[in-house]
């Protein structure tokens, strides 16, 4: 005999029943197109929405409110589909127009220009040097030894000092030569870095192109300062004489050592030249045979007695 159903076992499917409905209404439905709607007699329902587009709309009107046929040329005197509030607050009706834009805020922000240099400009440039050069004052030297300088067509060789050519050889105290002359027109580059430099033109012609004259860098002499750092002779008698004399005493330049350029002399066994890494110690070495032997003293040995007993509480 069947038993009557009880409310047990017909509430949950009743209630699983209402849960999904109250989901599908809520989460599916709107994706469908289900709008709620106030129908005349005040009661809400669920129409479908229609996406088509009605008759009465003309055909070369879009949605976007453009002009089919219109092209980029013609202005879109539409009203805009959604207005919205200006600055004051009011509704825009009118249709948008496009304003020039506003200037910048400062002129950091806007590319410089590239200026390409007219052939007026280049002339300008090369008289302006040429007039310097006229007035003693040389842009850009190139020291060609220690104590000669090139500068564009013209040679200037320093008054008071022997130059000391690049080809030049020396040999210091212990005998060994090198190549000092090499090593003077080096250090007199490093110091001079293509600084401008200002010579006296007293007496010398215009397109002369060896000048033999004494010159200044920041109002320092450059021969003096060769001298005095032994890279030039002092000539004999003459005004820097007494700094030669210091640099001698010094060993300063070419009247010191020779420098230590040469690199380390490779091996037969080694030709890298790189000291080999030292070896770690075997892990189980052999005992050399021929050593004396080392007796060590033995240990004394503890009796063997039992262990005592734990003590009794």
């Amino acid at each position: 005999m069947r038993k009557p159903a009880t409310l047990r076992t017909i509430l949950p499917p009743i209630l699983a029943f209402s849960v999904g409905a109250a989901l599908f209404a809520a989460y599916v439905a709107p994706f469908y197109g289900a709008l709620d709607r106030e129908s005349g007699s005040g009661e809400t329902g669920i129409v479908v929405e229609n996406f088509d587009l009605p008759e009465d709309m003309p055909p070369e009107r879009l949605p976007s409110g453009t002009l089919a046929g219109s092209s980029e040329g013609e202005e879109n005197n539409t009203q805009p589909d959604n207005p919205l509030p200006d600055v004051s607050g009011e509704m825009q009706t009118k249709p948008l127009e496009r304003v020039e834009p506003r200037p910048p805020l400062s002129d950091l922000g806007l590319a410089t220009p590239v200026q390409e240099k007219t052939p007026e400009a280049t002339q300008s440039e090369t008289m302006t040097e040429e007039q310097a050069a006229a007035s003693g004052l040389f842009y850009r030297p190139v020291a060609l030894a220690a104590g000669r300088l090139a500068v564009g067509n013209r040679t200037i060789e320093l008054n008071g000092i022997d130059i000391v050519e690049p080809d030049a050889s020396c040999s210091d105290v212990n005998g060994d030569v090198w190549q000092c002359g090499m090593q003077a027109r080096t250090a007199f580059r490093s110091w001079l870095r293509g600084r401008a430099v200002s010579c006296n033109m007293d007496g010398v012609e215009q397109n002369q192109e060896l000048i033999r004259t004494s010159c200044t860098l920041a109002g320092t002499d450059v021969a003096r300062w060769l001298v005095e750092n032994g890279w030039a002779r002092a000539t004999f008698g003459g005004q820097y004489a007494d700094s030669q004399t210091q640099a001698e005493k010094m060993l300063l330049g070419v009247f010191g050592r020779k420098p230590i350029t040469d690199m380390p002399q490779n091996s037969g066994d080694n030709p890298t030249g790189i000291a080999p890494a030292p070896s770690l110690p075997a892990e189980n070495p052999v005992p050399d045979m021929t050593a004396p032997e080392v007796t060590t003293p033995a240990q004394p040995v503890a009796p063997d007695l039992p262990f005592p007993p734990a003590p009794q509480q």
